[in-house]
């Protein structure tokens, strides 16, 4: 997030604010003067729709003739693979620290919610979204995997060793598992998209919310992020 590579800094200690650190977490949030790669809010907010315009302006998911097409998108994932190109200043690497953390958690639901949400956009044939396969459900390497093998640390801290030999595999949920079967409602009860117009005040980071109702109409489904320090 472009900060100093030769930062230091005291112990860090939770109950104080480390100015130090305010350029990567106001990157995160869009709130730096200049705009800073990894700002998930952002994406979301303006940079997804922006994206499917351009797709739209190609692939044509606006018709609803004979020739209209259903979109797939068979491995859907969050890429964050460092490519050492010396003009990238490493800036793919320090985004891995963000793997399978809050951030990652934000940036899954969110970006879920918005597959369902852009079947009910005005600019395109409803239901045009068919299917989004998340790519990553195992992987043998700390990245945005649902499942990832114990280390020593998950070892000690579940009371595996020495109960389980280095040579056995343990597997582990995530924290993308757990944003995953938490949006799995929707799928698993054919939940019905409720389109609102919502406002936001526009200082706070927060996204609107997400709301389904169930096909009986008698339970709503409300999904929602909240990346202030306050409840």
């Amino acid at each position: 997030m472009m900060y100093n590579d030769f930062y230091s800094c005291p112990i860090f200690d939770y109950s104080s604010y480390d100015t130090n650190l305010q350029p990567a977490f106001d990157g995160i949030l869009g709130k730096s003067d200049i705009p800073l790669y990894g700002n998930f809010r952002d994406f979301i907010k303006t940079r997804f729709l922006e994206s499917y315009d351009y797709h739209n302006s190609i692939l044509n998911f606006n018709l609803n003739s004979a020739n209209r097409k259903e979109l797939w998108t068979t491995e859907w994932n969050i890429l964050d693979e460092y490519t050492p190109i010396p003009t990238e200043t490493n800036v793919m690497e320090r985004m891995n620290i963000f793997n399978n953390s809050f951030v990652s958690a934000f940036i899954l639901q969110e970006w879920w919610l918005q597959n369902v949400k852009i079947n009910y956009e005005g600019e395109y044939r409803s239901n045009f979204f068919t299917y989004a396969h998340f790519h990553n459900y195992h992987g043998t390497e700390y990245q945005n995997t649902l499942l990832l093998d114990a280390d020593c640390a998950d070892r000690k801290r579940h009371g595996l060793i020495p109960d389980v030999s280095e040579s056995q595999r343990v597997y582990l949920r995530r924290t993308n598992y757990y944003v995953m079967k938490h949006l799995s409602p929707i799928s698993r009860q054919d939940l019905k998209y409720i389109r609102n117009n919502q406002y936001i005040s526009w200082n706070n980071p927060n996204l609107q919310v997400s709301t389904f109702i169930t096909r009986l109409h008698d339970t709503i489904y409300v999904y929602y992020s909240n990346i202030l320090s306050v409840e």
